[in-house]
């Protein structure tokens, strides 16, 4: 694929979902754009040859937004368009918060792990201690 597809294909998901949370249809911005509801939706599924930056404009003027906020708009983020606020009413520090708490989580699980496998490993490698005690174990045995 190229950069250009992978390009268009990343737009048309996020007017995709950029509609969806006008709660418009397909079939709604197609009219609005003066286009069939089947190109319309070759633009979502970023199959359209070319998707022009006047195409753009005019997408985002029927969602009512600015054509920046289709170029940035962040597809892993639930915002709704009116606000721009997460749909959970977190703000981006209470985000930021569970991120930083779920590193944390992460990082010490990762280090208990390293602290486990060199607990096992150590097991696994006789000690000078055992070196020397279990010759008398098995000179003791009866």
């Amino acid at each position: 694929m190229t950069i250009k597809v992978i390009i268009i294909m990343r737009l048309g998901a996020k007017i995709k979902k950029l509609r969806e949370l006008k709660d418009y249809t397909q079939d709604y911005m197609a009219n609005r754009l003066k286009m069939g509801v089947s190109s319309y939706g070759n633009i979502e599924r970023g199959t359209v040859k070319d998707l022009t930056v006047e195409r753009l404009l005019q997408i985002a003027q029927v969602l009512e937004i600015e054509f920046s906020e289709i170029i940035n708009y962040d597809l892993r983020k639930p915002y709704r368009i009116s606000s721009m606020e997460p749909e959970d009413g977190r703000t981006e520090d209470e985000d930021e918060f569970y991120a930083s708490c779920i590193m944390a989580v992460v990082e010490q699980s990762i280090r208990d792990k390293k602290a486990m496998i060199n607990l096992l490993n150590g097991m696994r490698k006789p000690t000078h201690a055992w070196r020397t005690v279990w010759p008398n174990i098995l000179n003791n045995w009866p």
